[in-house]
């Protein structure tokens, strides 16, 4: 697929935020790299770099390590992931190669594109770096505002004829089912067949609840340190305090 034509080792990252939006409301998610052992996808392949090396979790950026993809030279070359679900995504990182002289930096990894849609079909652009990225050099697009996608491109501008290689794609994201909103030290209205467990903080607790089977929700009592998880996603207490909520 032509990206340029659309609407214009193992290694796992866990980055947790803490928005506050009130005394007692906190919102937070999990983000982590979706893309890693991902099935991908490329225009073309040169010298065996097949597209599935860029998600293999090996950060080395020297191509003797066989961890780094690379097409044919062409225009609107382009490599692609599926992410396997719609997740909402924070920012994309790639790792370019470093094992060559700038010239070949200048000339191939340059004015790349970032792409981002619900399917293969439904691409629109989030992303552009401008110029030459200097060899080795990891650059980090950051999206203005979280994108609800399954498929992640990249490509070059048109002008660019050239191989297109890089060693590695981190797509940092969070599933919707681990995006909370807490009522800290409320108890939730449908509490889940399971004894609370210890918790240090409202992210351990949320953590806990984002891997459990059944668990929609969960509220830490910062009076003793323990972490209730919830099975309902709509309740609201007596009081009308907002209890922990999954979004999606």
């Amino acid at each position: 697929m032509d990206l340029t034509k659309a609407n214009k080792n193992l290694f796992v990252v866990f980055v947790v935020f803490i928005i506050f939006t009130g005394f007692t409301l906190v919102e937070l998610y999990l983000l982590e790299n979706m893309a890693l052992g991902k099935q991908a996808y490329q225009s073309s392949t040169l010298y065996g770099g097949v597209a599935g090396r860029a998600v293999d979790g090996i950060l080395s950026q020297d191509s003797t390590d066989n961890s780094c993809f690379r097409t044919e030279f062409e225009t609107n070359a382009y490599w692609e992931v599926d992410l396997g679900e719609m997740v909402f995504i924070d920012h994309v990182t790639i790792y370019p190669r470093e094992n060559f002289g700038d010239f070949y930096s200048e000339i191939r990894i340059r004015d790349i594109e970032l792409y981002i849609g619900p399917s293969r079909n439904e691409y629109a652009q989030y992303g552009f770096y401008e110029g030459a990225l200097p060899k080795g050099l990891i650059h980090t697009f950051n999206l203005t505002n979280t994108v609800l996608g399954q498929w992640v491109g990249l490509t070059r501008s048109e002008t660019v004829v050239e191989h297109f290689e890089l060693c590695e794609v981190e797509v940092y994201a969070y599933p919707s089912a681990c995006h909370y909103r807490l009522d800290k030290g409320r108890a939730g209205v449908n509490a889940l067949n399971i004894a609370p467990s210890p918790s240090l903080s409202v992210v351990q607790c949320a953590v806990k609840c984002c891997k459990m089977y059944g668990c929609y929700g969960a509220t830490l009592h910062e009076d003793t340190h323990m972490c209730e998880y919830l099975t309902s996603d709509t309740g609201v207490e007596a009081d009308n305090s907002l209890m922990l909520i999954p979004l999606g």
